[in-house]
């Protein structure tokens, strides 16, 4: 009996030491099981949404890419799609190595702050550029709006300081974001960080504040920029694009921090069940923000400017080079 003991002791052991990644996973809250999330059928089902996603993103970059008739406007959208397999497969690789997940969550940090970059930038393009943009919207006036925030603004009519401060606005978020990015690594680094304690003693509550400030700011240069531009982007259905692009990002945020909320509550009683129930939540959705991408950046446009007004075929321009997109 003694050596039977000892020999299953000495498994249980060897078992212990074999997963190491178990002692990430946090015991379950009262009353509620939170096993499904880490177990191996989570995986599979978000894995199924990811990659379901990642193909049919892939291949409408590749649609994009073979009728690249106009780089100017392409080089951005491709830019802008790739947030779909970047944020499904960081999510889902976060999902199954949930001691990791704040390094992939800096991940999708910095990509989400080149997205918003980059979708200003085709707004610009659409619209034949900055210089165009003012030399069209300088003059007209503001129109007051409690609801859009421009009831108490000090000027009357638009100008270039308010292209300017729409601009600076929205392109914060993409300086903060990364930057807190890396803090948040260096924080975890020398365990400082704490995700999901809202405490001052953790780093994770003070990126949040900040993360905060700086994605209410960028919402509200978005939408006044929108809110200005809206006549001139009616042709490119604009509507949709800022719906599509706003959804991802900002919803997925705001997402995030009601799961961190809900920590302080019985429902989700620990910080590390909360970033795993965020990243199974993201790899569901990025299969409907494959879908809704798909109509808001459509390559149709482009494929139809192959042909002239005779019908005949026109060249495309040479795709872009990996250096490039990047």
């Amino acid at each position: 009996m003694e050596g039977s003991q000892s020999v299953v002791g000495t498994e249980s052991v060897v078992f212990q030491n074999e997963t190491p990644w178990n002692a990430t996973i946090p015991a379950m809250s009262e009353g509620l099981s939170h096993q499904f999330i880490y177990s191996i059928y989570a995986q599979i089902v978000s894995g199924f949404f990811v990659w379901i996603a990642f193909i049919l993103t892939c291949l409408q970059i590749f649609q994009h890419l073979r009728y690249y008739t106009v780089p100017e406007q392409q080089l951005w959208i491709v830019r802008i799609l790739f947030i779909v397999p970047i944020y499904g497969v960081c999510s889902w690789v976060g999902l199954i190595w949930p001691g990791y997940s704040v390094y992939f969550d800096s991940i999708r940090s910095c990509y989400e702050a080149f997205v918003i970059y980059n979708f200003l930038r085709l707004c610009l393009a659409y619209l034949g550029g900055e210089a165009s943009v003012l030399s069209d919207i300088n003059g007209q006036p503001i129109q007051r709006s409690c609801v859009a925030g421009t009831c108490c603004f000090p000027q009357t009519t638009y100008s270039i300081r308010f292209l300017r401060f729409c601009k600076q606005a929205t392109l914060q978020f993409c300086v903060v974001k990364p930057v807190v990015a890396g803090l948040t690594i260096i924080m975890e680094a020398v365990d400082v960080y704490r995700e999901g304690h809202l405490s001052p003693t953790a780093g994770y509550f003070y990126c949040s504040i900040v993360n905060n400030i700086s994605v209410t700011i960028a919402l509200y240069g978005l939408y006044l920029f929108y809110s200005a531009t809206k006549p001139l982007l009616s042709p490119f259905r604009p509507f949709l694009k800022f719906i599509s692009v706003k959804a991802i990002i900002f919803l997925s945020f705001w997402q995030g921090f009601l799961l961190t909320v809900l920590y302080w509550s019985p429902i989700l009683n620990d910080p590390n069940i909360s970033a795993a129930y965020q990243n199974f939540l993201i790899t569901i959705e990025m299969l409907f923000a494959a879908i809704l991408l798909r109509f808001a950046f459509p390559y149709g446009l482009y494929m139809d400017m192959r042909k002239d007004g005779m019908g005949r075929g026109v060249p495309v321009k040479k795709s872009p080079t990996t250096l490039e997109i990047l």
